[in-house]
């Protein structure tokens, strides 16, 4: 009777350790959509670049830290141990017991050059949070978080030399920028059958880019400038993905997953405010102009492609292929002299992981490479179209000293990429990207059994 009275009591300290494990992630997540809902404006915007001054900015592609360091794949990715941001089809992985919560930041070093200008700059930001556990068994699962759409971030000082008849007047005209469009999403995945997987995602997508434009003349005749334009937007959207499994033999563990991804057109209404003080910095009245416009565009169509090979749980080979079709949009941008041009992305990466089961940490952990492309949605006059490209390498570390199939992860990937333009020569993008994510994978729906 004592016995079983011990393993009764041994019952209840597990649980209760393990609910208080619940709880402090729960906190944890809780703080950081808090974080989140506090920092809308500045959390992913880590990028301080010229580049980001047109149009809605630089636009991200969306991907965990885990396969960040794979180049970025994830249409064709499949794993319970991992949160799909690519394709919603991939949520359907989850198994019936995990509960997963996925949190990346960043920091980066860049350096931007044109003909006359060069700079470097330092910054960090939260990346994207986001959660995933499933409703029915292994066959349907729920996701939802904050991932990013596009942001800009840049600082410019340009002069020009106005001559008159007799003397020269010189403005300094100082550029800058910042803001962010995030998306807040929730999702659905499906397993239909075995091998075939499908999902659905709805996002609203909001925030706000604002560009200002400080103009100084050396001449105290004249009187300072002050611009600012601001793009709000707030707009619903969907996603939609399937992924099927090929078995490479009835005993094998090595297998084939082809995934798609289909994002539709719908319309928007992003609304453009400006405001200008042509007499800023003067004791005398300003002279304010304000007005405000809504315009009506869209979210361009999308269609991505992906496969990964999986070869007895211990390598992954994966690849993606995308496209967004922008020129069939309202280009509400033509003033700026841009022109909206369908832009491509690839990826492709390997993960590798020596023996799971292994008593040497070093053999428990992922190891991962990759490439990816990337070219712009726009083009201009003076740069064209410009286009990326970069590579990257991560490490995926488990938290738990013992094997087990739901070990929370930390991940570390370091990226490097460069963006160049194929008609001003001179002008280059060069960043180093450190990212950091911690996936928890925890079993909050396993039934307390007493013997």
């Amino acid at each position: 009777m004592e016995n079983f009275l011990a393993l009764d009591n041994m019952n209840h300290i597990s649980y209760l350790r393990e609910v208080q494990g619940h709880l402090l992630i729960g906190i944890l997540l809780a703080a950081s959509v808090l974080a989140i809902h506090g920092t809308t404006a500045q959390a992913q915007g880590v990028v301080s670049t010229p580049i980001t001054r047109l149009g809605y900015g630089i636009l991200e592609q969306p991907a965990t830290v885990a396969w960040k360091g794979m180049g970025g794949v994830g249409i064709g990715m499949s794993n319970n141990k991992v949160i799909n941001l690519a394709n919603p089809a991939g949520a359907a992985a989850t198994d019936s017991l995990s509960f997963l919560i996925d949190l990346g930041a960043s920091v980066n070093m860049g350096h931007y050059r044109d003909e006359k200008h060069s700079k470097s700059t330092f910054l960090g930001g939260l990346d994207y949070l986001a959660l995933q556990f499933p409703v029915y068994k292994d066959r349907i699962a729920l996701s939802a978080g904050f991932i990013p759409f596009s942001h800009a971030g840049y600082g410019l000082v340009q002069e020009v030399d106005i001559k008159g008849e007799e003397t020269t007047s010189t403005i300094v005209q100082n550029f800058t920028g910042s803001g962010s469009l995030q998306s807040a999403y929730g999702g659905i995945g499906v397993r239909v059958w075995d091998d075939f997987m499908i999902g659905a995602n709805v996002r609203y997508l909001f925030g706000k880019l604002t560009h200002t434009v400080h103009t100084i003349p050396s001449s105290t005749i004249l009187s300072q400038t002050y611009n600012v334009y601001t793009l709000r937007l707030a707009s619903l959207g969907l996603d939609f993905g399937a992924q099927y499994r090929i078995r490479l033999g009835s005993e094998s563990q090595d297998n084939i997953i082809l995934g798609a991804t289909y994002t539709p057109q719908l319309t928007i209404k992003p609304e453009l405010s400006f405001n200008e003080n042509r007499n800023y910095g003067s004791a005398d009245k300003p002279q304010i102009t304000e007005r405000a416009e809504t315009m009506e565009t869209a979210t361009p169509h999308k269609i991505g492609v992906g496969f990964s090979w999986s070869r007895a749980d211990k390598m992954i080979i994966a690849g993606d292929f995308s496209t967004s079709l922008w020129d069939s949009v309202n280009n509400i941008f033509v003033n700026d002299g841009l022109t909206l041009t369908n832009s491509y992305a690839g990826a492709l990466g390997v993960e590798f992981l020596p023996d799971r089961y292994s008593r040497k940490f070093a053999d428990r952990m992922y190891y991962r490479g990759g490439v990816n492309y990337e070219s712009n949605y726009y083009k201009t006059d003076l740069l064209g179209q410009t286009h990326k490209v970069g590579v990257t390498f991560g490490i995926g570390m488990p938290i738990s000293s013992i094997s087990t199939d739901r070990s929370s992860i930390i991940n570390l990937t370091l990226g490097y990429d460069r963006t160049f333009s194929t008609v001003q020569r001179e002008v280059s993008q060069n960043i180093l990207k450190l990212s950091l994510g911690i996936t928890f994978n925890e079993t909050w729906f396993r039934k307390l059994k007493i013997y």
